[in-house]
């Protein structure tokens, strides 16, 4: 994913988790703060994958790169807004099409 397309540390993630909207699901949990009309920039996004999903770094990075794969083909069809995407434990055993479904069935609530 571009840089431009990633919401780094800082102010600007603090206030996602602190006042943004939550969304939940079996695999994950989304905050979604949309951002005012005149920032001009793109649909910004953060993955987080906690120790408490794995404790292998393998299975983590896996997991992170598939969700961020996922949102890098759909980017033209986001929403504008910041996003942090954070996986819960049950999507290290879940399959493929199904982390994907749970992926896609959450996005589409926002």
């Amino acid at each position: 994913m571009i840089r431009a397309h990633r919401l780094g540390r800082g102010k600007e993630l603090d206030l996602l988790f602190t006042r943004g909207r939550r969304f939940h699901s079996p695999f994950f949990q989304i905050a979604v703060r949309t951002r005012a009309a005149s920032d001009a920039g793109p649909s910004r996004f953060v993955f987080v994958v906690p120790k408490s999903v794995d404790k292998r770094a393998v299975v983590r990075n896996r997991l992170r790169r598939r969700a961020c794969e996922y949102i890098r083909r759909r980017i033209t069809s986001m929403p504008r807004a910041d996003i942090a995407i954070t996986v819960k434990k049950g999507a290290a055993g879940a399959t493929r099409a199904d982390f994907y479904a749970g992926l896609q069935e959450i996005l589409a609530r926002i």
